[in-house]
Parts: C-alpha cells; sequence; structure tokens
C-alpha cells in the first residue's frame, strides 16, 4: 500500500491499492459506526488510545508521565 494517503481521498485512493471488486465508502463505515452504543465507542477509543500510547513509548516517541487533566 502507498504511504501518506490522505483519508479525504477517499475511495478513488483506496480503488488504486486494492484488489477488491466493489470498494467500501464512507456511507458504509457510518453504517457500522451506527450500529454501535456509545459505550463501546468509548471502550474502543480508549483502548486505541492505550495502544498507542504504548506504542509511542515503546519507539522512545514518548517519555514522562500520562497527561493527567486538572480537576
Amino acid at each position: 500500500m502507498r504511504e501518506d494517503v490522505y483519508a479525504r481521498s477517499g475511495p478513488a485512493s483506496f480503488s488504486l491499492d486494492t484488489s477488491r471488486e466493489r470498494i467500501p465508502t464512507g456511507s458504509t463505515h457510518r453504517y457500522q459506526i451506527g450500529k454501535l452504543s456509545v459505550s463501546e465507542i468509548r471502550s474502543m477509543l480508549r483502548n486505541t488510545t492505550r495502544m498507542l500510547i504504548a506504542r509511542a513509548r515503546q519507539n522512545g516517541e514518548l517519555a514522562g508521565q500520562s497527561w493527567r487533566p486538572s480537576t
């Protein structure tokens, strides 16, 4: 796959890199997201954030303590 492809280029960019006959569109993504509950989406976002932070730390791209909002 090509790197540095912008998300807004949409199906046109994806079609260059795939062998699929049918290409998923934004409406497909919105439909799938719409089937999830708010708590499921929050959970996925938390897990993704944790994974990204762990990967950044592992690669030496992030040092120090986690940011915590002030109360």
